[in-house]
């Protein structure tokens, strides 16, 4: 009697999980939003997926091979699952969004087979931009209406289709669309969400409309939202190390001309985030632009997205409200000029680099206490130093810092300090102690992110306003390149030592000393190969902790042969950035050559010497393709290493010796529109 008991709760308990895996009225429904492999729109894909969302649909993305897709723009998107693993009979309709790459979807046949599954049971199929192509090439548009984008009207009209010019067309259960821009996704979203309602009722009661609610996405790694009828989006960086206990400083990055939030990932803000508790946020300007005169708003409403940004940050983060940042490039750091004019009540400072000062149409004689930090060079001609004297605004660099020292009420007292070699330090000190306007000064550089800005940028919000006490590693005192098995002294100086009761050093990350006497020093003995990061902590006598805003980068190598040899290019993009600074053992000067792919650099050692590695320190522009070759007479060359694959940064390349007297990096392929530079190449030789 037990047996047959526990035999008929066994039956029952499975007809249970049968039943509830048959969905019920009110739950929620699934689409299958198929992503190619590359060549997608990835922003009508975000827009797609969260009007779905809002609709009351699961959206489970796929693409054909697993892995990242990526897009347009190149940016990444790691969709639910790969197509062969989803169950057809599981999605209620199935969503192609906009491509390039239409061959690679026609051909795969699991893709195939779905589509005409669902066209034969009547589910929903829906498919814009150029993706209407997709579902011609399955036969499935023949006689029937269709919309695509008019591009490729053409194509779809040798498929069988009729080709009707709208922006959304719906023939049976199958609805294409013109895609193209974000109120025609939004529409033919909408559309397709309702078509799916009326085969089956799913989810909440919905009602269509053009807004987008704030959400992330991509493992919450990116966000969209509408702001003003527009959609907006961004990424943003939570350090590993985030703890909801502690505040955290907010810090914008905005991108130049023409650009997107994911441009500015290079420049090293997520690293200094894990070590002063940063959260990061690279906002993508509307169609690559900004709003940068202030009190003027546009339709894109630049200063309601920051605001409202702020506040949902505020609300799902631990942020410290009085430590709000604004850093840019270019047409965003003219932005971050603009959103100091239009919100001085929620920003702390900003730190614009290459860019200048429109002033507002609204009154400006308000007080302010914005702290600012600008860095220019003075060989930017595309975002002169000076005045350009036909036009009053927008103002040159100086007169910029006086119109905001004018506004934080400072007083003109100002002091002057010798960085490094050609580059300058000017500081306006604030009465009221917490706010201070700095100039930092390049003699050349051009139009370009100095390679010290990221870590003079975040020493500074870190410390404005003023923390118990400021602990900094002088950059000045540090060289670029050591010996292997050189005792390396690495100082600290310290604002208030009488209130240190220890200071703590990390290389890498990882703990590599402490002092607890001043003056501090810490001291790297026997330290191998490589590339290091030294950051320090202080612990005061109060148990508070105060980090080292700044930190200092440097190659542990054996020694250069290549240092102060003879070097020559096939090409010097200006004056400044020649050959000869890539052998000169300083880590501030660069080489960089035209804006073509075949460039090359080549290093005469002087004699014949046994080569057997290099290091290529690679600025932002570096070599996606590259070879490294070896000659005893310039006539006959040897490649003794390539890649297809360059990660940028610094790289130490190691290779069988060889017998050689010049060295040359010949490039095959560049990684960005600029050219090829470095800031050293360093090479390995007896």
């Amino acid at each position: 009697m037990v047996k047959i008991f526990f035999k008929y709760i066994a039956v029952f308990l499975l007809l249970i999980s049968r039943i509830s895996a048959f969905p019920e009225s009110g739950q929620q429904e699934k689409i299958l939003l198929v992503v190619p492999d590359t060549g997608f729109d990835e922003m009508q894909y975000v827009v797609a997926r969260a009007k779905l969302e809002d609709a009351g649909f699961i959206a489970e993305s796929v693409n054909l091979n697993g892995g990242f897709s990526v897009g347009n723009k190149e940016l990444k998107i790691m969709p639910d699952l790969k197509l062969s693993e989803a169950v057809p009979e599981d999605y209620a309709a199935v969503l192609l969004t906009d491509c390039n790459n239409t061959d690679e979807l026609q051909k795969n046949v699991y893709l195939n087979r779905i589509c005409r599954s669902f066209a034969g049971s009547g589910k929903i199929i829906g498919a814009a931009g150029n993706a209407p192509l997709v579902l011609a090439g399955f036969s499935l548009l023949k006689n029937k209406k269709a919309a695509c984008w008019p591009s490729v009207s053409e194509e779809l009209k040798l498929s069988g289709a009729d080709y009707t010019g709208s922006v959304i067309c719906a023939s049976g259960n199958i609805i294409t669309g013109m895609g193209g821009s974000d109120d025609n996704i939004i529409q033919f979203v909408n559309e397709f969400a309702e078509l799916v309602r009326n085969k089956k009722s799913a989810g909440p009661e919905y009602k269509s409309n053009d807004e987008i609610k704030f959400r992330y996405y991509d493992r919450e790694k990116r966000f969209i939202m509408t702001q003003n009828k527009k959609v907006r989006t961004g990424s943003v960086y939570v350090p590993e190390a985030y703890d909801e206990n502690k505040l955290h400083s907010l810090v914008f990055v905005l991108h130049g001309t023409g650009g997107k939030g994911n441009d500015m990932y290079e420049k090293g803000f997520n690293r200094y985030a894990e070590d002063l508790d940063f959260i990061v946020v690279y906002p993508d300007g509307y169609n690559g632009d900004w709003d940068i005169l202030p009190g003027r708003k546009t339709e894109s409403d630049d200063a309601g997205f920051f605001r409202s940004l702020i506040g949902i940050f505020s609300t799902d983060y631990s942020i410290d409200m009085k430590r709000i940042y604004f850093t840019g490039h270019s047409l965003g750091a003219f932005m971050t000029y603009s959103l100091a004019s239009d919100m001085n009540d929620l920003i702390t400072a900003i730190a614009p680099v290459s860019g200048l000062v429109y002033t507002p149409q609204n009154d400006d004689s308000a007080p302010t206490n914005i702290s600012i930090l600008h860095q220019h060079a003075v060989d930017d001609f595309n975002v002169q130093f000076v005045n350009d004297t036909p036009f009053p605004e927008p103002y040159g660099v100086m007169d910029s810092l006086k119109y905001w020292r004018r506004r934080n009420r400072m007083d003109v007292k100002e002091k002057k300090i010798s960085i490094r070699s050609g580059v300058e330090a000017v500081i306006w000190n604030g009465r009221d102690g917490k706010t201070d306007v700095e100039l930092i000064k390049y003699d050349t550089g051009g139009h370009m992110w100095p390679s010290t800005a990221t870590g003079e940028i975040c020493s500074f919000f870190y410390n404005h306003p003023p923390r118990e006490n400021k602990i900094d590693i002088p950059a000045a005192q540090i060289k670029g390149y050591y010996d292997r098995g050189k005792q390396i002294n690495i100082p600290v100086s310290v604002q208030k030592n009488g209130l240190v009761k220890k200071i703590r050093y990390f290389a890498n990350g990882k703990f590599a000393g402490e002092d607890v006497k001043a003056p501090f020093v810490m001291e790297l003995i026997n330290y191998p190969e490589g590339v290091y990061r030294i950051t320090a902590e202080a612990e005061l006598k109060n148990g508070a902790r105060i980090f080292s805003g700044s930190s200092v980068q440097f190659a542990i190598t054996a020694p250069d042969a290549a240092r102060n040899c003879s070097v020559k290019s096939s090409s010097d993009e200006s004056t400044y950035n020649t050959a000869e600074n890539v052998t000169d053992g300083d880590q501030y000067t660069r080489w960089s050559s035209r804006y073509s792919d075949d460039q090359w650099i080549e290093i005469d050692l002087g004699r014949i010497k046994k080569i057997s590695g290099a290091v290529l320190v690679w600025e932002t522009a570096f070599a996606a393709a590259y070879e490294i070759q070896v000659s005893s007479d310039e006539q006959k060359w040897k490649t003794v290493y390539s890649t297809d694959k360059c990660p940028g940064g610094t790289e130490k390349i190691n290779f069988e010796p060889v017998s050689g007297r010049y060295v040359r990096m010949s490039g095959i392929r560049r990684a960005t529109q600029w050219g090829y530079s470095l800031w050293d190449f360093l090479v390995t030789a007896k």
